[in-house]
């Protein structure tokens, strides 16, 4: 994992899936890049592929392990944009909020 800088609590993680699936054959590969051993997405996979029904819902609709990532990782980059959002906020002041903002918007002087 890359660090961030100093004091932000991110890190880089990029996940990656190569996936092919022959339909003719019912064979599908399915290739899993993760910088984390025993990530949430590989733990739910694995759950996933250890029974028959499991194994046959994958089969029928392969795109469902790109459903089941997108799923685990949203609520953190969800989380993760909540906090560029207020590290922004500590940034850039909009313009409605300063005296000469107000005059923009409203078109008379305070």
């Amino acid at each position: 994992m890359k660090t961030c800088d100093a004091g932000n609590p991110w890190r880089i993680r990029q996940t990656g899936i190569y996936h092919r699936v022959d339909p003719a054959t019912s064979h599908s590969l399915l290739v899993v890049m993760s910088p984390l051993p025993l990530s949430a997405f590989e733990i739910t996979l694995r759950g996933a592929l250890s029974d028959s029904e499991g194994q046959s819902q994958l089969l029928s609709n392969p795109l469902l392990a790109h459903n089941m990532l997108i799923r685990i990782h949203l609520k953190g980059m969800r989380n993760y944009l909540e906090y560029i959002e207020k590290d922004l906020q500590k940034i850039v002041r909009l313009p409605s909020q300063t005296k000469a903002g107000a005059y923009l918007f409203s078109g008379t002087m305070p």
